[in-house]
């Protein structure tokens, strides 16, 4: 029996880990168990979600990586400037490592050696949180490979701060990405396969999606109007609410400058959830607000299998999505829902061109602007131009959008999570060997 340590510091690796049919993958398989390490262990809803009558095992992750100390700081800023060079960057990232697990208390070593893994999967190493750091340092310690499932297709633009911690083995979703990763971080290109989105494989099952009509009554909206959704989206250094684009659309509808009588949803990025912020719209009839997020003391934001079926009918019955850069204009190719992405925000104008237009732009969000599969408003007036413009042929980019979606998930079957199954069963039997 091989065990499988699956790592969750946070919501969003629940998400893509245990909420994707992947840890029913796992154990499906007579000779494999799971153990969730997660800082939700004691949590008797997490508990009672994943538990699968008996078959899983939970077990508390310790405390957060600590501050580093100069010298492991200096190395990690050394090993980014260096990552031209593949031999200097690399002999940084190990010293880094060296440093890190003697200047750490070891929290895993009775875990491990009382279930004896055979393998960590996690989502993640070090981009997100370094809640788990110290687990995926224990591993390679102990010798047990790691495999990252990676968790979003922007994770390893040069603009990224990730793989603090270098994993034995990567998951990606896309050829673009894997060519990312061994020209960026100099990653062995025979440990990474590709293998599509996980989070997205609920995007093919038919229980997701209900009818527009019975959608559009669950939210209160008016069947005989268009929907336009507005997507908020998520920086630390930028408030990221896009109000000026729900004033600029709502000013357009008040004066009849719309195309179609349309009606608006404006959902915020999930994670600002966990803010303490006072959302204020424009009182008007036609503007709704989305706040749909489930917010876990233990693990932040934290999307059930309801939120992402509810996120997917609001994209795929939305008439137009509107949008800055987010992840969600690939799902919006996913269900040929046609995109404006916003390039200006008056209120925020020079964090706005420096952290949006000249750096998410100019790296991750660049398959968007090859394929040309969304149009962008540059200002209100291009905003409202190419809201209407979709509203009278929702067909323009159509093509575009059916590029982009197989250029960035490559595989459109939803059966991620049965590559991903047979990825870690041919690891540890492979790994098994070698021991």
């Amino acid at each position: 029996m091989k065990t499988i340590f699956f790592s969750i510091p946070i919501g969003r690796y629940a998400r893509s880990l245990l909420r994707s049919r992947l840890l029913a993958g796992i154990l499906s398989r007579r000779d494999m168990r799971a153990v969730i390490v997660s800082t939700a262990a004691r949590d008797p809803s997490f508990v009672k979600e994943f538990a699968l009558n008996g078959q899983v095992l939970f077990e508390p992750m310790g405390a957060a990586d600590k501050e580093e100390g100069f010298c492991r700081a200096l190395l990690w800023k050394c090993g980014r400037r260096l990552r031209g060079s593949r031999t200097p960057y690399l002999l940084a990232m190990k010293m880094h490592h060296w440093l890190a697990t003697r200047s750490e208390p070891i929290q895993y070593g009775e875990m491990f050696q009382k279930h004896q893994p055979a393998l960590l999967v996690t989502a993640g190493c070090g981009l997100h949180t370094t809640q788990d750091l110290p687990l995926i340092r224990e591993a390679r310690n102990w010798k047990i490979p790691v495999l990252c499932v990676v968790h979003s297709w922007d994770n390893f633009s040069p603009i990224k701060d990730t793989l603090r911690v270098r994993p034995g083995y990567l998951a990606v979703w896309n050829p673009l990405m894997k060519e990312e990763v061994v020209r960026t971080w100099h990653f062995p290109e025979n440990r990474i396969w590709v293998v599509g989105p996980l989070q997205f494989d609920h995007y093919y099952e038919e229980q997701t999606f209900e009818s527009r009509d019975a959608f559009f009554k669950r939210l209160g909206l008016d069947p005989r109007k268009k929907l336009i959704t507005i997507a908020g989206y998520y920086l630390r250094n930028l408030r990221g609410d896009c109000l000026h684009v729900v004033e600029h659309l709502r000013r357009a509808m008040r004066e009849g400058k719309l195309a179609e009588p349309s009606q608006l949803v404006c959902r915020f990025h999930p994670i600002m959830f966990q803010k303490e912020t006072k959302w204020e719209l424009p009182a008007c009839p036609d503007v709704t607000l989305d706040l749909k997020g489930r917010i876990s003391p233990t693990l932040g934001w934290d999307p059930d299998l309801a939120e992402s079926r509810h996120v997917a009918n609001l994209i795929k019955h939305s008439d137009v999505l509107v949008n800055v850069a987010s992840t969600v204009t690939i799902e919006a190719a996913l269900l040929d829902t046609p995109v404006v992405n916003v390039a200006f925000d008056p209120q925020n104008a020079g964090a706005f061109k420096t952290h949006i237009l000249k750096r998410h732009w100019e790296y991750h969000f660049r398959p968007v602007r090859e394929t040309g599969a969304s149009r962008i408003a540059r200002d209100e007036f291009e905003l409202i131009q190419r809201v209407n413009e979709y509203l009278k042929d929702p067909s323009l980019e159509r093509q575009e959008r059916a590029a982009l979606k197989e250029r960035i998930c490559h595989y459109l079957d939803g059966k991620t999570h049965e590559r991903v199954t047979a990825l870690i069963q041919s690891l540890t039997v492979h790994n098994a060997k070698e021991r």
